[in-house]
């Protein structure tokens, strides 16, 4: 057992921790799968409540395969613990994602980059992407949280709308408590309650960076429909069908006029990583960065 909780094959070789100044002197911590292959790497973020150890089975899948990976720690989030569960903007949340991707561009010599959002990070991907479409390679969206099924209630949008105004960094609890949201494995259910790094709280500035991007997600894919009709820009969807945090039809709707192709996967519940055997997913998101090669 590693200390993230499941069984990791890191093909004898475990990522390094990396430092990624962010624009504002903020040092964020990554994972760094580094790779000979000459793949295009890959930039892969999580959601708002998990980290990047969730997702090292995906990762180290990838690495097998020959791509170097950077399993990037947002701010605010995982072992990342200065100024817990905040961003100032959504702008500033960009930003930081071109941060990763431009130490890529400098790490591997490649100019484009695969991305992999995963949840929350799913919005933050295409909006980064719709903004800067000549670094990306392909675009992967892994249960992305463009439309979601659970949400703060109305009252709280309510207060954390004037503390946007008055108190920024006010902290509000975020709507995901119960770890069978994001799978039914046992193990795995009973490593999200005990994970220290997960995070339960978001600022008011936080998620109103979140409500700026989803406000702006057709006009996003809109964009990136435009952007389509130049040069390819391959985007794929991985949902789970027993999802209680996306509404797979509603993302389904927003996405498919610039969807590449989509899977859902049977039985699957929200975090695929999770999965008793997610072989299946580990195949699929090798096999679509490999086809944009």
């Amino acid at each position: 057992m590693n200390e993230y909780g499941g069984q990791v094959d890191f093909s004898g070789k475990r990522p390094e921790w990396v430092l990624l100044t962010l624009a504002d002197g903020y040092q964020a911590q990554a994972r760094w799968f580094a790779s000979e292959a000459g793949h295009y790497p890959v930039l892969y973020l999580h959601g708002i409540q998990s980290h990047g150890g969730w997702f090292l089975k995906s990762c180290a899948h990838l690495h097998g395969q020959g791509f170097s990976v950077l399993l990037a720690e947002r701010r605010g989030s995982g072992v990342n613990q200065t100024d817990r569960g905040h961003a100032d903007s959504a702008e500033q949340l960009i930003d930081d994602v071109d941060v990763g991707v431009e130490w890529l561009r400098q790490r591997t010599g490649k100019e484009r980059v695969h991305l992999v959002g995963v949840s929350w990070s799913g919005k933050l991907v295409l909006a980064y992407a719709a903004k800067h479409p000549e670094k990306v390679r392909s675009i992967v969206l892994v249960a992305p949280g463009l439309r979601a099924l659970v949400d703060i209630s109305l009252a709280e949008k309510i207060r954390v709308g004037m503390s946007g105004l008055l108190n920024p960094k006010k902290q509000y609890l975020i709507p995901l408590e119960d770890p069978h949201l994001f799978t039914e494995n046992p193990e795995m259910i009973r490593f999200i309650e005990n994970d220290p790094l997960k995070l339960t709280k978001a600022t008011a500035s936080f998620f109103l960076a979140g409500r700026k991007i989803d406000a702006a997600g057709p006009k996003i894919v809109d964009t990136l429909a435009g952007l389509q009709k130049q040069r390819p820009l391959p985007v794929y969807l991985f949902l789970a069908e027993h999802d209680r945090i996306i509404d797979n039809t509603a993302t389904l709707e927003l996405l498919r006029p610039i969807l590449t192709a989509h899977k859902i996967y049977p039985g699957a519940h929200h975090t695929l990583d999770f999965e008793p055997d997610p072989s299946m997913f580990f195949t699929d998101l090798t096999k679509v960065l490999q086809d944009t090669e």
